[in-house]
């Protein structure tokens, strides 16, 4: 069965983005590209959050160390804290 909060999420956050952030690109092409990179990025966030405590298990780093890497890279930091 399809997954419809999925696939209906990602077009109404565009909407919502087009509507209420600013500095978004607000034309049709942007938007299409928002929904379709969220779709195709989807299964890889899936995999990311299923095996990433096994990979971490494996190679014994801290979960919490990677999560930081993580969230780092998602805010658009360079650098990365340690604190």
């Amino acid at each position: 069965m399809p997954n419809y909060s999925v696939l209906f999420s990602y077009p109404i956050e565009a909407v919502l983005a087009n509507q209420y952030v600013p500095g978004v690109h607000n034309d049709a092409s942007s938007t299409v590209t928002r929904i379709l990179t969220g779709y195709a990025l989807d299964p890889a966030n899936n995999l990311l959050n299923e095996f990433l405590p096994d990979v971490a298990s494996r190679v014994h780093v801290r979960i919490i160390f990677v999560q930081r890497i993580l969230n780092n890279v998602a805010n658009g930091s360079s650098g990365v804290n340690l604190q």
